[in-house]
Formats: structure tokens, C-alpha cells, sequence
């Protein structure tokens, strides 16, 4: 709200994106789709992290909604975006976000590749604990015990 009254555009984009992932993760499903949207709207187009971010939210909320085709396209979309980037982090969690969406989208069969990949990417960034909670979650896909 204050950054909206400063008129300001380019961290409140970010700012967005961020907060729609959150709310998301609360099971906010529409609130967070309104902040992806106010992300779409003032992030620019070169704006790799908002732009990824917000699609990732607005994927979700598309394949949750019955859309899943659109939505998994989304998720590829946003992940397409990062073929360039050197933001490792950003990468993982995109693809763990993707593996989300295909789930919602009832195609949690295509998901371990997803999950595998981002696994190595916090493995490579050396990120213990998301490295330890993609593990988890693959070895939870996968119907074993993670050690």
C-alpha cells in the first residue's frame, strides 16, 4: 500500500510476485492471484524474476482451476524465461513449482524429473535445506523412506 501510494512500480512488482507465492503457500489461492496480477501489470518485460514469479502463481491458479493445459504451459513459460539466467535458486524453485502445477493438473506422474532436477540445482547452489526438502519430496513421490 505504501509503495502503491508512492506510485512506485518497480520493487512493488517484486514485492507482488513474492507475496503471491506466500499467500499461495497459505492456501490463499485468490489473493494470491490478485497480487500475481498486480506483478503482471507493472513488472517489466526484462524483469525475469517478477515475470517469472507471478506466471508460476497464475500456473497454479489456472490448473487448480480446471485449466490445465494452460497452466502447465504457463509453468513452461516461466521456466523458459530462465534457459539465460545464471539464478540457480530461481531455477529450482520454478521446477519445483512446475511439478506443483502438474499435479494440480492430475499429471503427478510427470513430476519426478521436475523434482530430480531441482534437487541437483540446490544440490549444485549448496542449499542444505531445500536440497533436504526436495529430497524429501522426491523420496515421498517415489514411496521410500528419505535418508
Amino acid at each position: 500500500e505504501v509503495l502503491a501510494a508512492m506510485n512506485e512500480a518497480y520493487f512493488r512488482s517484486t514485492i507482488s510476485a513474492l507475496l503471491a507465492q506466500v499467500l499461495w503457500d497459505l492456501g490463499r489461492e485468490d489473493e494470491a492471484r490478485n497480487f500475481a496480477q498486480i506483478s503482471r501489470d507493472l513488472a517489466d518485460a526484462d524483469d525475469v524474476y517478477s515475470q517469472v514469479l507471478w506466471r508460476m502463481v497464475e500456473a497454479k491458479y489456472l490448473a487448480r482451476s480446471g485449466q490445465a493445459d494452460e497452466g502447465i504451459a504457463f509453468a513452461r513459460e516461466a521456466l523458459a524465461m530462465l534457459d539465460k539466467s545464471v539464478d540457480i535458486e530461481l531455477k529450482a524453485d520454478s521446477l519445483l513449482d512446475l511439478a506443483d502445477v502438474l499435479v494440480l493438473a492430475g499429471r503427478e506422474h510427470e513430476q519426478g524429473p521436475h523434482i530430480r532436477e531441482a534437487l541437483a540445482l540446490y544440490q549444485e547452489k549448496g542449499d542444505l535445506v531445500l536440497s533436504a526438502a526436495a529430497s524429501e519430496r522426491l523420496a515421498a513421490l517415489e514411496g521410500v523412506t528419505a535418508g
